[in-house]
C-alpha cells in the first residue's frame, strides 16, 4: 500500500505556505471592511445619493426639505413673491434661507364652497402681510360623518378653488382606511368625527413642512373678522396653540393623584417652522394617550400632547379664546338667525369661530348651515368685486 506524501517534504512545503498566506491575507481584508462599515461616513453633497438610508428623525425635515420644490406651496400667481421658492436638490441653500415673512394658512373642508371663499376673502381684507391659503378637501368616506351633505360637495369646493385662482388639494378618501401612511403609530379609529380632520391637518402639515416660516392651520368654521399681523398672530413665540385637556378617565393608576394633560385643538394652531425642533415628531392624530398618571381617549390633536410637552415654555403660548360674541357684535350680522349667531365665539378679538353649522348635526343643514353664514358675511363685508354697470 502506498504511503502519503507528508507535507513536510520538500515538494509539499511551498503549496502549504501560499494556502496560509492567502487565508491570512483574506481574514485581513475581511476585518478592514467590517471595521470600515462600523466607521460613520462623511454624508454625501447630495441629499439624493444615499436615499435608502434610514432617515433619522432628528434629521428628517432637513432631508427631505434639501431635495424638493417648493412649487405646491408657491405656485405663480399675481400675489407678487416670486423670488421666495427653493431650487430642488439644494440642500445648503436651504439651510442658509432666512426667515420667510409669508405665512401658509391651510383650512380643511368637507362641504360648503362659501366658506372657502370666505376663509380667503376675509384674510385678503384683514391679514396684513404676505400669505398663501391652501384649501384641503376631503372626499370622505361613504360611513362619514359628512354623508348628509351634497355627494357632490367636492366638485362644488374645487370650482370654488378655480374660480378664486387657489390652490385647493383633494385628500383621496382611501386614505382615511390607510391611516399608517400619515399617522405611522396611530390606533385603529372608528370616530370618523376625530379622523378626518387629523389626517387632513397631519397631511397639511407635512407638504409645508419645508417652509421656512409660519404655518397656521384654520379649522373649517373659522374666519377673521378684524385687522391682524404676523406679530400678532405669534406674540414672540414660536407655537401658539389652543388648549384641550383630558383627565386620564379611562385608567387612573392612583385616583388620589391628579391626571391631566394638555394637546392642541384644531380650531386654531399656529406654528413657527423655521424655529420649532423636532418637526418630524409633532402629530395631529387622535386615538388615546397614556400619561404615568392614567390613560385617556383624545380627538383630533390629541397625540400632540407629546410635541407640547417636550417644548421649553418659552417657545409656546397658548391662544386664549371661546369668548361669546357681545351683544353689539351679534347685532353686526342682522341677516343672521339670532338662535344661530348664539353659539358664534370670538377668538382673541379677531377670529369668529361659527361652530357646528351641520358638519355634526345634519339637521342643520336645512335649517341654517355653515354656508348660509359664510354667504351672509361675504355680503355683510363686501367681499365680492362689484360687477360693471351695477349699483
Amino acid at each position: 500500500m502506498k504511503v502519503p506524501r507528508k507535507f513536510s517534504g520538500k515538494r509539499g512545503t511551498f503549496p502549504c505556505i501560499v494556502f496560509l498566506v492567502t487565508c491570512n491575507v483574506a481574514q485581513f481584508l475581511l476585518c478592514v471592511y467590517f471595521f470600515h462599515s462600523l466607521y460613520p461616513r462623511p454624508q454625501a453633497s447630495s441629499p439624493s445619493s444615499d436615499v435608502n438610508y434610514p432617515i433619522p428623525p432628528t434629521r428628517g425635515r432637513r432631508r427631505l426639505c434639501g431635495d424638493r420644490t417648493e412649487d405646491i406651496l408657491f405656485p405663480p400667481d399675481d400675489r407678487g413673491v416670486q423670488d421666495d421658492k427653493l431650487k430642488p436638490g439644494r440642500m445648503d441653500a436651504w439651510l442658509r434661507q432666512p426667515f420667510d415673512d409669508t405665512v401658509i394658512f391651510v383650512s380643511g373642508h368637507a362641504a360648503f364652497p362659501q366658506c372657502i371663499e370666505a376663509q380667503y376673502r376675509l384674510l385678503n381684507k384683514f391679514y396684513h402681510g404676505k400669505f398663501r391659503y391652501i384649501a384641503y378637501l376631503d372626499e370622505r368616506l361613504s360611513q362619514g360623518i359628512f354623508t348628509e351633505t351634497d355627494g357632490d360637495s367636492v366638485t362644488q369646493m374645487q370650482k370654488k378653488c378655480e374660480e378664486l385662482g387657489i390652490l385647493c388639494r383633494v385628500f383621496p378618501a382611501n386614505l382615511h382606511e390607510l391611516r399608517t401612511f400619515l399617522h405611522p403609530a396611530t390606533e385603529d379609529l372608528k370616530d370618523s368625527y376625530s379622523l378626518h380632520p387629523s389626517d387632513l391637518i397631519q397631511w397639511a402639515f407635512q407638504e409645508s413642512l419645508c417652509h421656512n416660516g409660519v404655518f397656521v392651520n384654520m379649522d373649517a368654521d373659522l374666519l377673521l373678522v378684524k385687522h391682524t399681523n404676523l406679530n400678532d398672530l405669534m406674540k414672540g413665540k414660536a407655537f401658539r396653540w389652543m388648549q384641550q385637556v383630558r383627565k386620564c378617565h379611562i385608567i387612573k393608576t392612583d385616583p388620589e393623584v391628579p391626571c391631566e394633560f394638555h394637546y392642541a385643538w384644531n380650531t386654531l394652531l399656529a406654528m413657527n417652522l423655521s424655529a420649532l425642533p423636532n418637526l418630524d415628531e409633532f402629530s395631529m392624530d387622535a386615538g388615546k394617550v397614556c400619561v404615568a398618571e392614567g390613560c385617556d381617549a383624545v380627538d383630533t390633536g390629541g397625540k400632540s400632547q407629546w410635541f407640547i410637552s417636550s417644548l421649553p415654555e418659552e417657545m409656546k403660548g397658548r391662544i386664549e379664546g371661546e369668548v361669546p360674541l357681545k351683544e353689539e357684535d351679534a347685532a353686526m350680522f342682522t341677516s343672521i338667525p339670532s338662535w344661530r349667531s348664539a353659539v358664534f365665539e370670538l377668538i382673541e378679538d379677531r377670529w369668529m369661530h361659527i361652530r357646528n353649522g351641520g358638519h355634526g348635526d345634519p339637521a342643520n343643514l336645512n335649517r341654517y348651515d355653515n354656508g348660509r353664514i359664510c354667504e351672509d358675511l361675504i355680503e355683510h363685508f363686501h367681499l365680492r368685486p362689484v360687477k360693471a354697470g351695477t349699483v
